[in-house]
């Protein structure tokens, strides 16, 4: 409030509301900097996205912010807007070249949208970013194992893990490359991936005990990449653990992990909504039900077509 045209300013109380349930009001805190920036951007005639300071960082937190609202089209309605201000020349190296696909990225796996990804149009090219292209390989390999095509997911698993080494080998020697610290972070993010996707397949193949184990694993190396803002992985890794768990009817482990991802994201509606299925399922029914609730409330602004708004309205039956 005392400094309402600067859009860092109005942006940062966004970073405070995200962890202790006032994503609507971190919502709004982004959404108005992204206005003071395409005013300042607007007025001064500018061509370029650099005048306004971390605009691309703050329009990259608040599509994340949507993806915990499951506001699915908000967050590629914005992730749009990142990479449509980053098509001039000049900009394609850029910070918001970087995060405009990230945030796209991010949306696309967030929802699992598995046929958009695997359309070959809505995932985002790398571009000038080569870490990008490891990026494509996880998302390409996660929706190939939605689809139910585990041996192509493998493929993707094994190209991912050959294109992280050579980043690692090529990003200790380059001395251009673009946006070099943060295509540093992400490679660092990258050691997730693998994890997550081997877990997927362990529990398509009927591997409970090791999928769980795997899972773990995935758990403790997102742990150990440190603070972050937005998240540098896609997906908080025990709400991918407690799906997965409830996929292969570990109700127990299930609910052990949407407590987890709870704690670490106060008001997460995945959580709760995965949370409300597992005590269902263990016979915890008032528990259930005040998930569900809480379900409804976190989600009041979600898409209304979206499979978890479907299946709440079936379990409510229940």
């Amino acid at each position: 409030s005392l400094a309402p045209k600067v859009g860092h300013a109005v942006h940062m109380p966004g970073h405070t509301y995200v962890h202790i349930d006032r994503w609507d009001d971190a919502a709004k805190a982004f959404e108005s900097s992204a206005e003071v920036d395409r005013a300042y951007i607007r007025d001064n005639k500018e061509t370029t996205d650099h005048a306004a300071g971390p605009y691309g960082h703050n329009v990259h937190f608040l599509a994340t912010v949507y993806g915990y609202q499951g506001r699915y089209r908000d967050a590629v309605r914005v992730s749009q807007e990142l990479l449509d201000a980053t098509r001039a020349p000049d900009e394609q190296k850029s910070r918001t070249a970087l995060e405009g696909r990230i945030s796209m990225l991010r949306a696309l796996v967030r929802f699992e949208k598995y046929d958009e990804i695997l359309n070959g149009k809505s995932l985002p090219d790398e571009g000038a970013f080569e870490v990008l292209k490891a990026w494509r390989y996880y998302a390409l390999g996660l929706a190939k194992i939605g689809k139910g095509d585990v041996a192509a997911a493998r493929a993707h698993i094994e190209t991912l893990e050959r294109e992280v080494g050579w980043l690692k080998e090529k990003f200790g020697k380059a001395k251009d490359l673009p946006q070099a610290g943060r295509q540093r972070q992400q490679l660092r993010a990258l050691a997730v991936a693998p994890l997550e996707l081997q877990a997927r397949v362990l529990a398509r193949e009927g591997k409970a005990d090791e999928a769980v184990a795997k899972l773990r694993e995935g758990v403790e190396e997102e742990i150990k990449l440190g603070y972050s803002e937005p998240p540098l992985f896609p997906s908080p890794m025990e709400e991918v653990a407690g799906k997965v768990c409830l996929e292969l009817k570990r109700w127990k482990e299930a609910e052990e992990f949407f407590g987890a991802a709870l704690e670490r994201d106060p008001g997460s509606g995945r959580a709760y909504f995965g949370l409300m299925q597992a005590q269902h399922a263990l016979g915890k029914d008032n528990e259930s039900r005040i998930s569900y609730a809480k379900f409804l409330n976190a989600w009041s602004k979600a898409d209304a077509d979206l499979p978890e708004m479907r299946r709440a309205k079936e379990l409510a039956g229940t």
